[in-house]
């Protein structure tokens, strides 16, 4: 019974640091938006919106200030012609303030800063909460909801 129990706990582990890797790989996409001050080619644009989605279930969720985008695609497409083309954000940072693993799911829950530049305005820094739910897809985890707000907003 004892060496069940370990399993289950080194599993947990595993999924936790596997979960913070791609967490961090979706800070360096984000951030891949932008280069010099600018929105990147469209092309480019098109490939980084494409690998953040990647990182989504199929049938994955996602809850923005700015609307729900259920699915893959949906995801893909607010990257692409919404989030990535507007909002000039740069520095993304995501702080975790609890995780709770159970089986093949783990939720975090946290805080999330980056600056932004917004055309006609001056720079800012904003943020607020979050809440991912990430399951395992294959041998890999997956973001399948990620929902935010921006209640850090100055």
């Amino acid at each position: 019974m004892e060496l069940a129990a370990l399993r289950r706990r080194v599993d947990a582990y595993e999924s936790v640091l596997a979960i913070q890797e791609l967490k961090a790989r979706y800070g360096d996409l984000v951030d891949q938006r932008f280069t010099h001050g600018r929105v990147v080619d469209d092309d480019r644009l098109a490939e980084v919106a494409e690998a953040v989605a990647a990182l989504f279930t199929e049938d994955a969720v996602r809850v923005t200030p700015r609307g729900t985008f259920t699915g893959r695609a949906a995801i893909e497409k607010s990257f692409a012609d919404g989030d990535y083309q507007f909002y000039h954000s740069t520095d993304l940072f995501i702080n975790v303030d609890r995780v709770i693993a159970d089986g093949n799911e783990v939720r975090s829950i946290g805080k999330w800063s980056c600056d932004i530049k917004e055309p006609g305005r001056l720079p800012e820094h904003v943020g607020g909460r979050y809440s991912m739910l990430w399951v395992h897809d294959g041998d890999t985890w997956k973001i399948h909801e990620n929902t935010y707000d921006d209640s850090g907003r100055n």
